[in-house]
């Protein structure tokens, strides 16, 4: 069998860390960044078909206080805390079960991993598909 033809060369350079927008706008899960703060910074569509906040909405505010169950926010904190300490994560690069709580206040449970993104000082992502 011969090799097949060689297309045009093009770059293979991660283009999507130099485009996050275009990569979050197309993802099928609900992706949502935080500052170190824990306000929200980034919020994609899959986000605002999920918790019913849009971009506009939820920018600014505390990931927390937006939809984190009242029940689970010293914990969720005590996580954060840890991170900035520069101590690891206990749910981060895990699937986990989360609950997560949508515009009209009622509670779901998403499949999941969470990631901090540590290319930038003043930000963190969490990935977290929610349904």
């Amino acid at each position: 069998m011969s090799q097949p033809l060689m297309p045009e060369p093009i770059s293979c350079t991660p283009a999507m860390v130099e485009a996050p927008q275009a990569v979050l706008a197309a993802a099928a899960e609900a992706c949502i960044a935080a500052d170190t703060t824990v306000r929200v910074m980034e919020w994609n569509p899959a986000a605002t078909r999920t918790l019913r906040w849009t971009l506009e909405q939820a920018c600014g505010y505390d990931i927390a206080e937006l939809i984190v169950p009242a029940r689970l926010r010293p914990a969720h904190r005590a996580g954060l805390a840890r991170l900035a300490a520069g101590r690891p994560g206990r749910v981060l690069g895990e699937r986990r079960q989360l609950a997560a709580l949508h515009r009209d206040g009622h509670e779901s449970r998403s499949d999941g991993p969470s990631t901090s993104l540590r290319s930038r000082p003043d930000s963190s992502s969490t990935r977290s598909p929610t349904t």
